[in-house]
């Protein structure tokens, strides 16, 4: 069991494409309060934030951050369709009938296309990496852990998915993802493995990373978000309270797994939906992202209000934690001897 002072607090986010303004919301809540992570973790879109916040440090500065980029994202759409050719462009639909279709030449050929190139340009999201969340500031910040899909081909990769999801089959469910500790890797591979956490089949283009290609982290465990929810790797690294982001309706997260049974877990949910549709996740455009900050605001303030004095001991732990390694460099720093 914890000490007192061993209390952290972890902060995880879940992915969910143009539904991660709801994130940006919940960032602002937690500015307010001042409920600062000791770390972070997410998939996808929730990677993308994820990294913001690690870079940032701060939770009030990486609101601030936050919450420019996705204003500037509800004003202009981050998914670049590339002038693809034609058989690249019906990839979607050739592998979608069948997966015997996607096992002929031909699929197999479109399936390796995609995997090197994707249809959709990937520089919009490597320039909010390159300005927000650079390899430099990355490595001195809040440790990050991303989730990583291990890709069999964007044909193999989705079929597999939507068995799961689409025709929620529950006897059949997809590998688990894997955690990334970013400050782990090498600096010329922290943002492939970030893109890779946020890597749609079909839509973007698979990433290596040491020696293995990765896609969007949300496609493991499907069936309890094992993925999409990327709890473990904070538990497991000895965070004590859990703040959860969640950007679906009804997400079959399990709190129960034995791995988190000495971790406090809060969940921001959706009590009103956030998606009327799966497009939902491809909607970057005024008239949704201003609406999904306002509801992750308002979720937050309603799950984690009731919780702020649990929140405020693991504050005063942190400034207590602070003050003592204050004091000891003071004293190390005046050459402090006790009598021999």
């Amino acid at each position: 069991m914890n000490s007192h002072l061993d209390t952290k607090l972890g902060l995880v986010l879940s992915g969910g494409g143009a539904k991660g303004a709801y994130q940006a919301g919940l960032l602002r809540y937690m500015a307010e309060q001042n409920i600062q992570p000791a770390m972070v973790s997410g998939t996808s879109i929730g990677a993308l934030n994820a990294a913001v916040i690690s870079a940032q440090k701060d939770i009030s500065k990486a609101s601030d951050v936050i919450n420019t980029i996705w204003q500037e994202l509800s004003k202009k759409n981050p998914i670049e369709v590339k002038k693809a050719p034609l058989f690249l462009s019906s990839v979607a639909i050739l592998l979608s009938f069948s997966t015997i279709l996607s096992r002929t030449i031909v699929g197999v050929a479109i399936d390796k296309a995609i995997d090197k190139t994707g249809l959709v340009r990937e520089q919009p999201l490597n320039n909010i990496l390159g300005d927000n969340a650079p390899v430099k500031l990355l490595k001195a910040g809040l440790p990050l852990y991303v989730s990583l899909y291990e890709s069999e081909g964007s044909g193999t990769d989705l079929v597999k998915y939507f068995s799961t999801t689409l025709l929620n089959s529950l006897s059949k469910d997809t590998k688990d993802s894997e955690f990334k500790h970013i400050q782990s890797l090498s600096s010329d591979i922290m943002h492939e493995a970030i893109m890779a956490s946020a890597a749609l089949p079909y839509f973007f283009k698979a990433h290596e990373i040491e020696g293995k290609k990765y896609r969007d982290g949300g496609m493991g465990g499907s069936i309890n978000e094992q993925g999409n929810t990327p709890a473990q790797p904070l538990a497991e690294a000895g965070c004590t309270h859990l703040i959860i982001s969640m950007l679906d309706d009804g997400s079959m997260f399990d709190r129960h797994n034995p791995i988190y049974n000495d971790v406090a877990i809060i969940e921001v949910r959706p009590q009103e939906f956030i998606s009327t549709s799966k497009l939902d996740m491809f909607a970057f455009t005024p008239e949704k992202i201003p609406l999904w900050m306002v509801q992750g605001y308002k979720d937050a303030k309603r799950c984690i209000g009731n919780s702020l004095n649990a929140l405020s001991v693991i504050k005063e732990n942190e400034n207590t934690k602070s003050k003592v390694v204050s004091v000891l460099q003071d004293l190390h720093n005046d050459d402090f001897h006790i009598g021999d």
